[in-house]
């Protein structure tokens, strides 16, 4: 992104989300996976899938994401 400061530009630049999905149903992850990434104006990082409510406490405390 681009931003006016006194006539000069500075270019500024933002972390992706960080996002966890969980569901125990392969086909909702691999839709919600494939959503998330086929939009380019969505800056996102997909830290990993899980499969269970267990499995995403464990991942969301390892992998610190932004959205879980």
């Amino acid at each position: 992104m681009l931003l006016q400061n006194d006539c000069h530009f500075i270019m500024t630049t933002s972390k992706p989300t960080r996002i966890l999905i969980a569901d125990d149903n392969l086909t909702m992850r691999m839709l919600l996976r494939g959503m998330l990434l086929s939009d380019p104006g969505i800056d996102i990082e997909i830290v990993g899938e899980v499969v269970d409510g267990i499995s995403a406490f464990e991942k969301a405390v390892e992998l610190r994401p932004d959205l879980k």
